[in-house]
């Protein structure tokens, strides 16, 4: 039986605005397909009901990325097992 060995999971970089996600590639791109859809809202409390403005479309953008372009902290290299058995601290 051969061992079959699992590529890297291709990752991109969504943009929404002014904000950047780090997503798994087939992820990143529904985002941008669903983003491209919306538009942006304010809420308006003028009145007594609450009322949207609906503006422009946001701007969004994809970049793929290398994993060797990723700087992930040290916590981040500990498996999702042994951070589900050690819970967080907070100060």
């Amino acid at each position: 039986m051969a061992v079959r060995t699992s590529k890297p999971q291709q990752m991109a970089v969504v943009t929404l605005g002014y904000r950047d996600y780090l997503l798994p590639q087939a992820s990143a791109l529904k985002v941008l397909d669903l983003m491209s859809q919306a538009l942006e809202v304010d809420s308006d409390f003028s009145s007594r009901k609450q009322r949207y403005r609906v503006g422009e479309a946001p701007e969004v953008s994809l970049v793929v990325i290398k994993s060797d372009q990723l700087d992930l902290p040290k916590s981040e290299l500990t498996s999702a097992s042994s951070r589900a058995r050690k819970p967080l601290l907070l100060n």
